[in-house]
């Protein structure tokens, strides 16, 4: 699920919205260990302060993608934070891989975020 949370700050970063600087490091942190914390920090940051927000842009990139099964209501491991959409965050496989296939492809982020983000998501924790 977070995942998604990185394209979201990435695409903010293409806009002009911040810079790289702002998001990279939690970037980083979030793929080693799919840190939550880090996570709900970008979720607040692609929010402009507001998690909530973040968390819409989220469910928006999902719907430009098409997906039918993919649903997000709150920042992962933050359930306290819900949008009312559902009790839980649900994601499929088969959704996913049409998101790294997007990405991969260089249809959601400029050619250089796009060689950022999946250089970044090789250096992850062992294990």
């Amino acid at each position: 699920m977070n995942l998604f949370v990185l394209i979201v700050a990435l695409q903010d970063v293409d806009a002009g919205a911040y810079p790289l600087e702002t998001v990279d490091q939690l970037m980083r942190d979030t793929l080693w260990s799919s840190n939550a914390q880090t996570a709900y920090r970008l979720f607040q940051i692609a929010g402009n302060g507001d998690d909530a927000v973040g968390v819409q842009k989220v469910a928006a990139l999902h719907r430009e993608l098409g997906f039918e099964l993919t649903s997000i209501d709150h920042p992962p491991a933050f359930g306290d934070d819900t949008l009312g959409v559902r009790p839980d965050n649900w994601v499929t496989a088969r959704e996913v891989n049409v998101a790294l296939a997007a990405l991969y492809n260089g249809e959601l982020l400029s050619p250089e975020l796009t060689a950022y983000l999946l250089d970044a998501m090789v250096d992850v924790k062992p294990g």
